[in-house]
């Protein structure tokens, strides 16, 4: 598991493959351009990727909310609500990176 690969949004058996087609945000290839690995093994098989994600935006939020509380003294509802929104704000690449993630995680256990 290659943490540029995953951050580069590359297939997890060749690590150059792109998982996304070029200009569309959430539009993934079916299969790896590369290496012909499938993407989607069966259906609902990205719903492990909403752990990731979960994960993503928590390591996104809870820094900022704790250092707005924390050193800057701002209310614990004001500093909750701009880590919620920095979140927001980076959702959609958060999608992106833990769809990427959860391929190379699966590529890890049962690689075929």
């Amino acid at each position: 598991m290659s943490l540029g690969a995953i951050l580069k949004l590359r297939c997890s058996r060749c690590l150059e493959g792109e998982v996304y087609l070029p200009g569309r945000w959430f539009a993934m290839h079916d299969v790896c351009p590369r290496c012909g690995l499938k993407y989607e093994r069966e259906p609902g098989f990205f719903l492990g990727a909403m752990y990731v994600s979960y994960t993503l935006g928590v390591l996104i939020a809870l820094p900022v909310s704790a250092t707005l509380f924390f050193k800057y003294d701002v209310g614990a509802g004001l500093s909750a609500f701009a880590g919620s929104i920095l979140t927001a704000v980076a959702t959609p690449w958060i999608v992106r990176v833990s769809r990427v993630a959860w391929l190379h995680f699966d590529q890890r256990l049962d690689p075929r």
